[in-house]
């Protein structure tokens, strides 16, 4: 009787996916960073924090003080108006009234937003709702809009002139 020896045939070690801050830190949309930890102040914690693309926009040099004001104007208007900032209880809730409605300082935020939307114009509001609102990267909406990268950019950058325009003269 002959002796012959199965082979095993041995899997290789399947890549692990690490979809998770690594991949996003060299995309440029997070940064990893040292926090306290909340639940015992004497410690430290490493987590992901959302860059924001005119913070980064501004560091590089490539938007003036004028145009990150605008944008966080902007994104802040847009957060307090549209989204209601529902956090924020003594904002928008009216204890006078029986039946109240939206609060003066959310009314005026919304305004303002969409003022701003306005002046910008529908095209170049676009990038505005991509890269301040939605906390994406100029690489990302160019690939969203099958663009090349400049021209995105080009695209961002004039319209924070135009909103800095805006709220300059409002």
């Amino acid at each position: 009787m002959s002796h012959i020896r199965r082979r095993r045939y041995e899997r290789p070690a399947e890549p692990v996916a690490d979809f998770g801050p690594r991949i996003r830190q060299e995309r440029g949309e997070v940064m990893v960073c040292d926090a306290p930890d909340p639940d015992q102040p004497n410690r430290t914690i490493r987590r992901a924090k959302a860059e924001w693309l005119p913070d980064k926009l501004l560091a590089n040099g490539t938007i003036g003080q004028q145009h990150h004001d605008a944008a966080t104007r902007y994104h802040n208007a847009y957060e307090v108006g549209i989204l209601g900032a529902r956090d924020r209880l003594d904002i928008y809730v009216d204890c006078r009234g029986a039946p109240a409605g939206v609060a003066d300082a959310q009314l005026v935020a919304a305004t303002d937003y969409r003022q701003a939307t306005q002046a910008v114009g529908l095209t170049l509001s676009a990038a505005l709702v991509w890269c301040v609102l939605g906390r994406g990267t100029v690489a990302g909406w160019a690939e969203d809009r099958g663009w090349n990268p400049h021209r995105a950019q080009g695209y961002l950058l004039a319209a924070l002139d135009r909103l800095a325009d805006h709220y300059e003269t409002a």
